[in-house]
């Protein structure tokens, strides 16, 4: 069995049971895990990371719990996921907070984890005793504004790499550390063709005027920021939001009137192609939740700064923060 371990105490982590739990395709990153435990070393009730020069990742999430009782960290995580009943996909608001420990764990971005649990005899500055201590990192970071955690839809149409490859209904790279059959599920609307070569690539081709993985997107720039001054200069597309706001600007489509007259372009295989992928274990290695956006002359201003993820602390009375 495959086994991922907590550092501090070390537990059997069972990959399958945790997959079934987070309800995504999550990788085990030792650098996020390291940085978990060093901050549950420190048993302070609160987000933060370590400092790093070189972080894995720009930003990184994090959840936070908290428990004076018998500890399992399964069970911690579990808690992250049952606020789901309470967050409403559609307006993104929670009806009983926290949310954002569901929101965060199923990122559709969010690729990467780490997590680890430390025995904290007084934490602070809650003044919780005996309590373990449990911190989940997750890179690239979720739970930004304005954003939905993951696309509605029909199962990897619309996976944020590009491509269309699918395990057990979940988005997945073809370099991805999963030793399972990866299925094409690519679909193409607006006349796209669908481009497919065994395990190599399974992606749309969009016509002149549309975009995104299932060229389902008009290709223009969605936000005033685009190519603005002050604003996002073309420069700056090597970030994901630039990238994703402003196709035009940063060349990643052809904008224009189609000729198309299909809105739907069906599979051209009935069935999805499956390729059985012995995938490598390179992690694409990528804490600060602020993205500084404007640039005005040469002054940088925050124009987005995103919330953590909410934490919360167990006991045998249970209190939210």
């Amino acid at each position: 069995m495959t086994r991922l371990l907590f550092s501090i105490a070390t537990i059997n982590f069972d990959v399958k049971k945790a997959r079934l739990i987070w309800n995504t395709w999550l990788i085990w990153n030792n650098e996020l895990t390291a940085m978990a435990e060093e901050w549950a070393k420190t048993c302070y009730w609160g987000h933060g990371q370590p400092l790093r020069d070189d972080p894995p990742f720009e930003n990184i999430g994090q959840n936070l719990y908290a428990f004076n009782g018998t500890f399992d960290p399964l069970v911690g995580i579990q808690a992250f996921y049952d606020e789901k009943p309470y967050y409403d996909y559609e307006t993104g608001d929670c009806s009983l907070p926290p949310c954002g420990h569901y929101t965060q764990v199923v990122w559709s971005t969010s690729k990467y984890v780490g997590c680890a649990y430390s025995y904290c005899p007084r934490m602070q500055p809650i003044d919780l005793i005996n309590a373990n201590y449990l911190v989940c990192n997750y890179g690239p970071a979720g739970n930004w504004n304005g954003q939905k955690p993951f696309k509605k839809g029909e199962a990897c149409t619309k996976c944020s790499s590009g491509e269309g490859w699918c395990v057990d209904g979940l988005c997945v790279e073809l370099d991805d550390p999963i030793d399972t059959e990866f299925e094409c599920h690519a679909k193409c609307e607006n006349c796209g063709e669908r481009i497919y070569e065994k395990e190599k690539t399974c992606r749309c081709q969009c016509k002149r005027g549309w975009t995104g993985p299932d060229c389902s997107d008009a290709c223009e720039d969605r936000h005033e920021n685009c190519g603005a001054n002050p604003g996002w200069p073309y420069y700056w597309c090597d970030r994901d939001y630039v990238r994703d706001n402003c196709p035009v600007l940063c060349g990643l489509c052809e904008a224009g009137t189609s000729e198309c007259k299909q809105t739907t372009t069906p599979s051209t295989e009935t069935q999805a192609t499956t390729t059985k992928i012995q995938a490598t274990t390179n992690a694409k290695i990528s804490t600060q939740k602020v993205r500084p956006e404007l640039v005005l002359g040469v002054s940088i201003i925050n124009f987005l700064i995103v919330s953590w993820s909410d934490i919360s602390v167990h006991s045998p009375l249970r209190v939210n923060n």
